[in-house]
């Protein structure tokens, strides 16, 4: 998972602890005296980022997104600064669900000269898609482009995310073929793999075909179940993917 992946880098998890290390280390440290006392700081520092967050006006002087969020009506900001944690392009947040760091992304936010508007979005799995519509207010134009969320959750800390759009060429392809209508054009090559995940995802195949495999150690395999689709090859049966379907052969 990205999330697993993005922790190591700052600290070390070991698969027979509860605990995440979070200091610098060489190698894993297992339950022992050696880690009470680091474990113990950690959640003392965490106790004290709690109490300061409480004493102060919950506000965020400045948004992931690079708005400053003005104080009034129309600006709800859901968590306050030194609750969020940031590792290697991810933003997390403390205690934060899923559905708070989603409601969090596609609320509006407004500044004097320009207005940040999520016109529409979905969830596919842990990627969340949307179509965010910027104004400029003083050089009355807009613009619209493809935003991509993946969506995680950090032990011992809480859901977060790492943000991403059209031109980066993200490599996720689940995002529906609508969104592609509603934006001008960012990357062609990235809508032609949207198109293709989706013209696989929709292809439809009948028991008995020997179809091909793409990007796994097995080769082929006899459909043998539409729903769910699933396949035989060696004797075995496996649940394949229809985006790894390949050719009938």
């Amino acid at each position: 998972m990205p999330h697993r992946t993005a922790f190591r880098a700052n600290g070390c998890h070991h698969r027979n602890t509860r605990y995440v290390l979070r200091g610098r280390c060489s190698v894993p440290r297992v339950r022992d005296r050696a880690v009470e006392p680091a474990r113990h700081r950690g959640d003392t520092h965490l106790l004290q980022l709690r109490i300061r967050a409480a004493a102060r006006p919950p506000f965020l002087p400045l948004t992931p997104r690079g708005i400053a969020m003005p104080h009034g009506a129309v600006v709800r900001p859901a968590f306050i600064q030194s609750e969020r944690r940031y590792t290697m392009g991810w933003l997390f947040t403390y205690g934060a669900s899923k559905a708070d760091i989603i409601r969090d992304l596609t609320a509006p936010e407004e500044n004097e000269t320009r207005r940040w508007e999520t016109i529409a979005h979905c969830v596919r799995g842990n990627v969340l898609w949307a179509v965010i519509e910027i104004t400029y207010k003083q050089e009355n134009r807009r613009k619209r482009f493809i935003a991509c969320y993946l969506l995680a959750k950090q032990d011992g800390c809480g859901w977060g995310y790492k943000d991403m759009e059209e031109s980066m060429h993200p490599y996720y392809y689940s995002c529906p073929l609508k969104y592609l209508d509603m934006v001008p054009v960012a990357n062609a090559d990235w809508r032609d793999q949207v198109r293709a995940y989706h013209r696989d995802r929709n292809r439809k195949v009948e028991i008995g075909q020997k179809v091909g495999i793409k990007g796994s150690t097995i080769p082929w395999v006899v459909i043998t179940s539409t729903r769910p689709l699933t396949g035989e090859y060696g004797g075995r049966r496996y649940r394949v993917p229809r985006s790894m379907l390949g050719d009938v052969l």
